[in-house]
């Protein structure tokens, strides 16, 4: 959960490791990484779970969420972060 400056869709973000870890993983698996799309899906429970306590203390932001969310649903996110 340590801080780490990101550059996401050309702006500069303050993230904590773990959500710079996870955009990077899905927008690889979108793009077509069969390796990032296999390790998503072999851990669909997990990544599930985590997901029902995105917003709980330790989860992931709401902003970055919403903006995973989007990737995932094919949608424009240029303005989430």
């Amino acid at each position: 959960m340590e801080p780490v400056i990101a550059t996401v869709n050309g702006r500069k973000r303050k993230l904590t490791k773990y959500e710079a870890l996870i955009i990077r993983l899905v927008n690889k698996a979108v793009e077509g990484d069969h390796r990032a799309v296999e390790y998503l899906l072999a851990r669909m429970p997990t990544i599930g779970k985590e997901c029902a306590e995105i917003n709980k203390p330790g989860g992931l932001s709401p902003e970055v969420a919403n903006h995973i969310r989007r990737i995932l649903a094919g949608q424009d996110d240029e303005e989430d972060l």
